[in-house]
């Protein structure tokens, strides 16, 4: 006889199949062994009423069993358990352009909060931050600062902002000479649950993990990454003796107060710090520290690529979007495979790849893979790939 509700391997629901058995059952053992429980009669039919609304309460035993449950649950309720042990899901962010463009005539101010939009999309909306003005006495190119109306992923593509949205008198043009940088949406169930689980494992592993769990959460969860020296001298990597490097990605938009002011707080007493870039915090007795720590240093990379594709083929920015996914997942130091930006060519109309060279941004073309040093990242932007067909 199977057993319902909370048991020993789980909670197990009744279905409304099984539930209206039993009523008919029930029915039969203490009314009549011949009583009509046809759907078709008000009996059944009775039957049937009641057993929705009983199934319906089992649904919400099971939803709140699984609320408790990290691996399980989502929504608030996931919410609500993780924050037991400090992990706040990641809101929505906005993609970003720096210094796009606007041409704009002679004495003519673009007010914040005009408004620019990616070609051939109606989704793709900028807004400009701040007001910016041309002083000059001739039309001219003015940048500034755009932010993507909607929440997300939006993508802009190196000169593929150019629709003026909100007309304004005297400005003319404008285009982002570089990519955007990408939102994010709300982070899912998945993703938080994998954060709350390393972040919990890390308390419990080494010094290293539990610091790069406590920048990152401290960071509103940017990716962070540590490093070490153990030993009594300067290591290979100009570590100074017991210390720790802790590098941090994506972080332009954050201080560096705030990010020496995470890595205090994280590292342990008596622990140097080290890295390319350095804020100050005032400690618990009133002295002022310096902390170090490190932003990778972009080492931008070309690529270019020739193609060969259907007849009439329009899937320049489909390549380039999946090259640049590519590219968004390199750490500091994580070397540039040539052959990892084969597969990303094969977008619908491309028939083969018939030549992929990739370099460092104006240098070599080649087909051997890129070596990056260990301060530094490897970047594309849109604007680097080439492809011919």
């Amino acid at each position: 006889m199977t057993t319902y509700g909370v048991t020993d391997t789980g909670f197990i629901k009744k279905t409304l199949d099984v539930i209206l058995t039993e009523f008919e059952s029930k029915q039969r053992e203490k009314i009549s062994d011949i009583i009509d429980v046809s759907s078709d009669q008000p009996l059944g039919q009775i039957n049937g009423i009641v057993a929705e609304a009983t199934a319906e309460l089992w649904d919400l035993a099971e939803a709140v069993y699984k609320a408790f449950d990290p691996d399980q649950n989502s929504g608030d309720a996931q919410d609500a358990v993780c924050a037991i042990t400090g992990t706040v899901r990641l809101p929505a962010t906005r993609s970003k352009i720096t210094a796009a463009l606007a041409t704009l005539d002679a004495g003519r101010t673009l007010p914040a909060g005009s408004l620019a939009s990616v070609r051939g999309s109606t989704t793709a909306i900028f807004s400009l931050d701040a007001s910016i003005t041309n002083p000059g006495a001739s039309p001219a190119q003015i940048p500034g600062n755009w932010t993507a109306v909607a929440t997300g992923p939006t993508q802009a593509l190196a000169g593929t902002l150019t629709v003026i949205k909100t007309p304004v008198s005297g400005w003319t043009g404008v285009t982002n000479p570089t990519d955007a940088a990408l939102g994010r949406n709300v982070e899912g169930p998945a993703a938080l649950r994998r954060r709350r689980d390393d972040e919990l494992e890390a308390q419990g592993t080494s010094p290293v993990d539990a610091i790069a769990a406590d920048v990152s959460r401290a960071l509103g969860g940017l990716q962070v990454r540590v490093y070490e020296n153990t030993t009594d001298i300067t290591d290979a990597n100009y570590m100074p003796p017991h210390s720790v490097e802790v590098v941090v990605y994506n972080a332009d938009a954050i201080s560096d107060a705030t990010i020496a002011a995470a890595v205090w707080t994280a590292k342990a007493g008596g622990v140097q710090t080290y890295g390319n870039d350095s804020g100050t915090v005032v400690d618990s007795n009133g002295d002022t520290q310096t902390v170090y720590f490190t932003r990778p240093t972009p080492a931008p990379i070309d690529i270019a690529v020739t193609l060969s594709v259907a007849a009439e083929w329009d899937g320049e920015a489909a390549v380039k979007e999946a090259m640049l996914a590519v590219a968004a997942r390199y750490l500091a130091g994580t070397e540039v495979v040539r052959n990892a930006y084969i597969a990303p060519c094969f977008q619908p109309g491309v028939i083969d790849v018939l030549s992929l060279a990739i370099g460092f941004d104006g240098g070599t073309m080649g087909t051997t893979n890129l070596v990056v040093p260990r301060r530094s990242i490897a970047t594309l932007d849109s604007s680097n790939i080439t492809i011919t067909v």
